[in-house]
């Protein structure tokens, strides 16, 4: 279905482009299967046409306000069979590169990201970007989320706290203080 794979047993990673140079073939001229996991605009935005008002009183139950719903593109939808908020994360350039997806409040409190397999990020770049003189670094999305919605500048990691990649580090500003909340 998505091109890619993964052995339990050693752990090897990757598509059938890898996997079939792996068994030595050398007819690989074109990928077998297209990926037709890429977040694109339209996706983000049909998802966030699928907003229900039960999510939006969830949303704003946790103090987040219309205009950051409205304004960070939060969305709804169906993911790996059940129900999805969804939070569209962009990359250091703006584009979009995956959601990261918080259960139906009525169904469970899963997280996890849509594509799967995919490298943690920087949520909000261009909050960290953009900071001039105070940053809050939040858990999560939804704190952050929260935080914007009270005025307050803020970031988090799409991973988890102990994902921090060293190569963010050249864009926290020395000038600027920071929280971590």
């Amino acid at each position: 279905e998505t091109g890619q794979y993964h052995c339990k047993k050693c752990d090897e990673k990757g598509n059938l482009i890898t996997l079939k140079k792996f068994f030595e073939d050398t007819n690989i001229s074109k990928p077998l299967v297209r990926n037709l996991r890429t977040l694109t605009p339209a996706i983000v935005k049909k998802h966030q046409g699928e907003l229900t008002q039960e999510i939006i009183d969830y949303l704003h139950s946790r103090g987040i306000t219309d205009e950051v719903i409205s304004s960070h593109e939060i969305g709804y939808g169906t993911f790996y069979g059940k129900m999805w908020v969804t939070i569209p994360i962009k990359d250091i350039n703006g584009n979009y590169s995956f959601f990261k997806l918080r259960q139906d409040p009525k169904q469970g409190n899963e997280k996890m990201t849509w594509p799967n397999d995919i490298r943690a990020q920087i949520y909000d770049w261009n909050s960290l970007l953009l900071a001039e003189t105070k940053l809050v670094i939040a858990e999560g999305e939804m704190d952050t989320l929260l935080l914007k919605s009270k005025d307050i500048p803020c970031v988090t990691n799409t991973h988890g706290a102990v994902t921090a990649k060293e190569e963010w580090g050249e864009y926290f500003k020395k000038e600027i203080e920071y929280y971590i909340c």
